[in-house]
């Protein structure tokens, strides 16, 4: 029966010593520098073991992340590890399975890392390693396959666990993380050949790793779950459902405590290490000591103890004040220093650092930086959540350096081992005086550091505070803690306003004040901002702490004015998309104009080619609405108000009969568009400002007519012969979404009582001219486009040419350049006939092809080319004023 060991805790790499006490390459720890994870472990019916870890990538020589190995324990020593193929990547969770029929399966929690590099930023990596999925590998005569991907779905996929069900199948759970940070608990059943779509059992936030068991028989998964809707706090319950052939509602785990008697206690047998037992026994006699042996009978060596001692603080962002206000734009860095003093009796083996960061911090956006000790310093480049690393000072000093730092994202424990390492042993050194960390001196020799950087949560408030407090070990000595710090955060931006100001002033010379406010750290300064004349904005007073000065300005001049507001941790507050106070400076003349044009295709655009207008009528009022002055515009379409007093001014435009004001402010070049209102026939209020000349232009356009006759076109020639009558009461309409039905909306007529039709007071544009086709009548030729244009271009009217279907004589079909389909009815066909008619120049082709039916020729037809009823179009070519096809159907 398989069994599944998870070994926690692997920091350095794996290895084992052979009798000759050199190092055993499972992975040698004089080459291997890089971090292992802990390990999963499973035994097969064959008693063979195998063993799955993550290991970090070199980041110097491949992508980022790490790589998924397996090693097999055969019972006599471990293979050489294999790595599974296309397993870089952002691994987490491995683990190994049997299923029932001895396939052995890895299954972990895996994120794309390729496009990942030291030029990435923080945001770009922890979205990649945020999109992880749940994927697997298959192993099979001695290799691995290429990881499976079925399982993978939107968001993070991590916190796998794996057992055997009651009737041996293989189950899976894993916890799944959207992008609002709701976690869905979900289990998949193995088949022996492919997972089963995932059942999500909760919606929520899961605290931990959810487990898997069996419960009287039944499977059964414990999960915990945080039931506090705040994200700073966390209250857990542990839940559980139960499985049946469904998995049942979660059900709250609430044990009733018993106490056992202690004999009724079981005890457990000792039983043998999975790892193998160095195959070395020394012979009896290497271990005889005779009384008196000078060489043999020495006593019993006491070495000295020796402590190292360690003041160490952290520090911080600095902050702002006595609450030590930050902003939240940039990451939080840190440093935690320690130090070997002076007065200790040996240098420091190792030392373990760890920290519980603070609930109101994104664990995820952790990364390691910089480190160093005795005045060297190791620089880190690139976005890393972790590292780790061997440094060789086997030449100066006989020893390496192993450095490993991480962060556990479901906990938010950060630590770091710094660890010296016996080149011959590749463990701690033996001497107590060989440590990569010396007492100190006035050099700093026994001084070092490392330091992170870290974001708050994007849901973060102002107000929130940022505990740091580091736990430092040296070597076996007892946990010291740092002296606590704090930070609090001011995530909003301050805010400010300018104070009203009067309309108009005759003194150039005006007092501005404004005044401002923050929730956060307080207001550091202003900087303020001016106009002149609807100009662009330029800083007139930068980073002040006044709230009011006198501003020197011109006569016949129109300021605006807005203010930012900045706080004591650098947030500014969001640039206003208007003025906030505006004053105009009595004094000067200014001029108006200018061009009033006919609009020709009414899109409120000046065209070239599209000329002015005469005669129309310009009238300029004051904003209190009294006349000032009246123009006419010339020959060319201008006009000109000139010597207009600085002051607020609109305009008012009389369109001649039968002439409409285009729409206004078409298009982004406001020297060519309308500037006038079609529902007011004025312009918006506008300042005139000392030596100012304004340019307002307006456009005017006519309205069209379509008209057009509905006849019964008896011979079906497309043209009205003076016999043939008129229809009444049918109703033509304009195809607005040319779909070739009457809409809402859209606009109709019906003919009068010899067919005419008419549409009226149209816009310049194009029309699609449409029909309702009474029951049993066929239009013997398609819709016209037709555009409108004003009185001075002749108009392209259609006529709309309709035929009464015939009894026994030929099916007629109006052609124009599109394709047609003739349904197959049932009905024997012998022949189509293909009518032309309209605009007979030119060279045209269409395509005919008939439908789904039965219909059948018969052997009086003119020839069997024109077999179509499997569906073979038939082209048709209609040469230049030629008028008719037949074509012949078998």
């Amino acid at each position: 029966m398989p069994f599944y060991i998870r070994v926690t805790s692997l920091i350095t790499p794996v290895h084992c010593i052979t009798q000759t006490e050199e190092p055993h390459v499972f992975s040698d720890v004089n080459t291997n520098i890089l971090n292992d994870s802990e390990v999963s472990l499973v035994k097969g019916d064959d008693s063979n073991i195998f063993m799955i870890w993550t290991q970090d990538n070199n980041p110097t020589l491949s992508q980022e992340g790490s790589s998924i190995y397996t090693a097999l324990f055969d019972g006599i020593q471990w293979n050489t590890p294999l790595q599974l193929p296309e397993s870089k990547g952002y691994n987490s969770d491995p683990v190994l399975a049997f299923d029932n029929n001895g396939k052995l399966l890895a299954i972990w929690s895996m994120a794309d890392s390729s496009g990942i590099n030291e030029n990435s930023t923080p945001e770009q990596a922890l979205e990649a390693e945020s999109a992880s999925d749940i994927v697997y590998s298959l192993y099979s005569d001695g290799n691995w396959s290429s990881p499976f991907t079925d399982l993978s779905r939107a968001g993070s996929d991590d916190r796998l666990a794996i057992t055997k069900s009651a009737d041996g199948s293989l189950i899976l759970t894993w916890v799944n993380q959207d992008s609002n940070g709701l976690d869905s608990l979900l289990v998949s059943f193995w088949d022996g050949s492919s997972w089963s779509t995932a059942q999500s059992l909760t919606l929520g936030r899961i605290v931990d790793r959810p487990a898997l068991s069996l419960l009287n028989n039944q499977e059964a998964l414990f999960w915990t779950e945080d039931i506090d809707p705040s994200p700073s706090i966390t209250t857990a319950q542990i839940y559980y459902s139960v499985f049946n052939g469904t998995w049942s509602q979660k059900i709250l785990f609430n044990p009733t405590v018993a106490i056992a008697p202690s004999e009724a206690a079981s005890s457990a047998p000792i039983t043998p290490s999975l790892f193998p037992v160095g195959s070395f026994t020394p012979p009896e006699k290497c271990c005889e000591c005779k009384p008196g042996d000078k060489d043999c009978d020495d006593p019993p060596y006491k070495p000295p103890v020796r402590r190292p001692s360690d003041p160490n603080d952290i520090l911080g962002p600095e902050g702002f004040g006595e609450d030590r206000w930050i902003d939240t734009d940039e990451p939080l860095r840190y440093t935690i220093r320690f130090e070997n003093v002076a007065t200790a009796t040996a240098p420091a083996q190792e030392v373990f650092i760890t920290q519980q960061l603070d609930a109101d911090l994104d664990w995820r956006t952790f990364r390691v930086d910089d480190y160093g000790w005795s005045g060297a310093v190791y620089e880190l480049e690139g976005n890393r959540a972790f590292h780790s690393t061997r440094i060789d000072l086997t030449e100066t000093q006989g020893f390496y350096v192993d450095i490993a730092a991480t962060i556990d994202t479901l906990t938010g424990i950060a630590t770091w081992r710094i660890s010296t390492v016996d080149p011959t042993t590749g463990e701690a050194p033996l001497d107590a005086q060989q440590g990569f960390l010396p007492t100190n001196d006035e050099n700093g020799r026994g001084e070092g550091f490392v330091t992170y950087s870290i974001r708050p949560k994007s849901t973060a408030k102002t107000g929130d505070v940022i505990d740091a407090e580091a736990e430092i070990i040296f070597d076996t000595e007892e946990p010291i803690k740092t002296p606590p710090i704090f930070n609090t955060l001011d995530t909003d931006k301050p805010t400010s306003q300018i104070n009203s100001l009067p309309e108009t002033t005759d003194n150039p010379q005006f007092l501005v004040s404004w005044t401002g406010s923050d929730t956060g750290s307080a207001l550091a300064n202003y900087t303020i901002y001016v106009s002149d004349n609807g100009g662009d904005y330029t800083p007139w007073l930068t980073n002040s702490t006044l709230t009011e000065s006198i501003y020197q300005g011109q006569l016949g001049h129109t300021y605006r004015f807005y203010a930012l507001a900045t706080d004591n941790v650098g947030n500014t507050q969001e640039i206003p998309t208007t003025a906030q106070a505006t004053i105009r400076v009595t004094g000067g003349v200014g001029t108006i104009g200018d061009f009033v044009w006919l609009d020709a295709n009414a899109d409120g655009i000046q065209n070239p080619g599209e000329l002015g207008i005469a005669n129309v009528t310009v009238k300029l009022y004051d904003n209190a609405n009294t006349l000032i002055a009246t123009a006419t515009t010339d020959a060319t379409g201008s006009y000109n108000f000139d010597n207009i007093t600085s002051g607020e001014y609109y305009l008012e435009f009389t369109a001649p009969e039968g002439y409409l004001l285009s729409p206004l402010n078409q298009g982004s070049d406001d020297t060519l568009d309308s500037d006038v209102d079609p529902s007011t026939t004025k312009t918006a209020n506008f300042a005139v400002n000392a030596g100012e000349n304004l340019s307002w232009d307006a456009g005017l356009y006519q309205l069209a007519s379509i008209t057009g006759q509905t006849w019964n076109d008896v011979n079906g020639d497309g043209v009205k012969q003076s016999t043939e009558i008129g229809l009444s009461v049918w109703t033509v309409y304009l195809d607005t979404n040319n779909n070739g039905q009457l809409d809402t909306g859209e606009t109709s007529t019906q003919t009068d009582i010899n067919g005419n039709y008419t549409f009226n007071d149209l816009r310049p544009g194009t029309y699609t001219v449409a029909q309702i086709v009474r029951d049993g009548w066929q239009q013997t030729y398609p819709i016209f486009s037709v555009s409108t244009t004003g009185s001075s271009v002749s108009l392209a009217i259609p006529n709309l040419d309709f035929i009464v279907p015939f009894t026994d004589g030929p099916t007629e079909l109006n052609f124009s350049t599109s394709n047609y389909t003739v349904t197959e009815d049932g009905t024997a066909i012998t022949e189509i006939i293909i009518i032309r008619s309209g605009n007979l120049t030119g060279t045209v082709t269409a395509t005919l092809t008939f439908s789904d039916g039965t219909a059948k020729g018969c052997a009086c037809a003119a020839s069997s080319i024109n077999n179509d009823f499997n569906h073979n179009p038939i082209t048709i070519t209609f040469a230049e004023n030629e008028i008719s096809k037949v074509i012949p159907v078998q």
